[in-house]
């Protein structure tokens, strides 16, 4: 199985005192407690909509799914009634070590990424992609000369469709 879709989940580690902008270290603890009992989970229409409600700050977010991907075991996972939560993000990423600028994207850049983007682009939508490539009949293909994968136009956009009728994130 490709994910470690149970485990429980851990903030980032940044350096001592600064997160990805170099400011204080944000404390996440309040929010990966709220994760397991979400106030509201937001559907694809309501991420991506102009009034979207999705914070422009650096946090963390779960997504659940109401339907596993094919070949996903769900039963040791954690669920409520809208789906199970397989998948947990964080906003921006742990700041390179190699001294390569760190990510300035928020929740609101990264939820909305993994909606519409690419493969090459989102940790989450490579998973599914491979989850559902057999059934779909879509495969993981390097894009120019480059290292980077993305299951092509029409992957991505099965990938988006089938996300839009199964995923919500909080």
């Amino acid at each position: 199985m490709l994910w470690r879709l149970c485990a429980p989940p851990r903030p980032a580690v940044f350096a001592p005192g600064s997160d990805a902008r170099g400011a204080s270290s944000k404390d996440y603890t309040a929010e990966l407690t709220q994760l397991p009992r979400p106030e509201r989970l937001y559907r694809r229409e309501e991420v991506l909509e102009r009034s979207s409600q999705i914070p422009k700050v650096s946090g963390i977010y779960a997504w659940y799914f109401d339907e596993g991907p094919p070949g996903v075991d769900v039963r040791n996972c954690h669920d409520i009634p809208e789906g199970v939560m397989l998948y947990v993000g964080i906003a921006p990423k742990e700041p390179p070590r190699n001294g390569t600028p760190p990510s300035t994207q928020m929740l609101w850049n990264r939820i909305r990424y993994h909606y519409r983007g690419n493969a090459y682009g989102s940790s989450l939508r490579p998973k599914v992609g491979c989850h559902l490539a057999d059934n779909i009949g879509i495969a993981l293909r390097r894009v120019g000369s480059g290292s980077g994968l993305t299951f092509t136009h029409h992957g991505e956009r099965q990938i988006s469709e089938w996300m839009s009728r199964h995923a919500r994130v909080s």
